[in-house]
């Protein structure tokens, strides 16, 4: 049963991208950080730059950290690991309440805040996938 829902998921997603505007939108958000975050994380300078443009976010320790660096620089997480839905509004053109809303607390009780950075990221991604 477990194979799959992954299966589902990767037909669902295989087929799915994500619009230009959001792809936009994250890499202006991101841009004034993104070095210092790749530094502070450790994340490979490419793959951290790229993911948007490849319509893929990668599940990797680095990675998940170096989304929790840009919540945290962006002001869209407070220190103690809490997603700001309005913060997320106002930052984000492509993020509607619901989304910001829903995504912040289907994740808030994750205690590893890199994976809940991560996590806020796909699901906000997710939302906004569109089928071609």
């Amino acid at each position: 049963m477990k194979t799959l829902v992954v299966l589902n998921i990767f037909i669902s997603v295989a087929f799915s991208k994500v619009s230009f505007e959001l792809i936009d939108d994250w890499s202006n958000v991101s841009a004034p950080y993104a070095d210092e975050c790749i530094l502070e994380t450790g994340a490979n300078p490419e793959m951290a730059r790229k993911m948007f443009e490849n319509h893929k976010l990668v599940d990797e320790e680095h990675i998940r950290c170096y989304f929790k660096c840009l919540s945290l620089k962006g002001k869209v997480m407070s220190e103690d690991g809490a997603f700001i839905p309005e913060a997320l509004i106002k930052l984000f053109i492509h993020i509607t309440p619901d989304i910001a809303y829903n995504c912040a607390a289907k994740f808030a009780n994750e205690e590893d805040l890199c994976k809940q950075a991560y996590l806020v990221a796909l699901c906000i991604t997710e939302e906004n996938y569109i089928t071609s």
